[in-house]
């Protein structure tokens, strides 16, 4: 059995190739923006979990997965885009047990680092995270 074999249990009810073939194993330090300190499950729901609709077939993937960048310097530059978002920044390290993670940088280049990570399912994702930074008022 390759890896392959084993990626459609691990991604249940998602389209077909989503992930891309091109994604790769979750590894290394990143940086998620949250509403709450310390995180919750909310923290952590994808678009399409939250019943956002999107239509173009790469954008339809990585609304199933969730927004992370590589670089603090980008989620800072998050929160003063999208403050609605949420106002504190969490650390997370990922490794391959978590899931499949994409470069998907911004077309407008203002956040390099960002990245979607396509969780395995039964991972818990809040627990992979640990609030770092505040910046402002916690919004709910």
């Amino acid at each position: 059995m390759t890896p392959s074999d084993s990626l459609p249990a691990r991604f249940v009810g998602y389209p077909e190739g989503c992930p891309p073939a091109i994604a790769e194993p979750a590894a290394g330090s990143v940086f998620r923006v949250t509403k709450h300190d310390p995180p919750h499950e909310a923290d952590f729901a994808s678009l399409f979990e939250m019943g956002r609709i999107v239509k173009a077939p790469l954008k339809a993937c990585q609304s199933r997965g969730l927004s992370l960048y590589r670089k603090i310097e980008d989620a800072r530059h998050h929160i003063e885009l999208f403050a609605f978002h949420g106002t504190f920044i969490a650390v997370g390290i990922l490794n391959a047990e978590t899931g499949l993670m994409l470069a998907t940088p911004p077309k407008d280049g203002s956040r390099p680092s960002h990245l979607t990570w396509w969780c395995f399912d039964g991972v818990e994702r809040k627990s992979q995270f640990q609030v770092i930074e505040e910046h402002g008022d916690d919004r709910d």
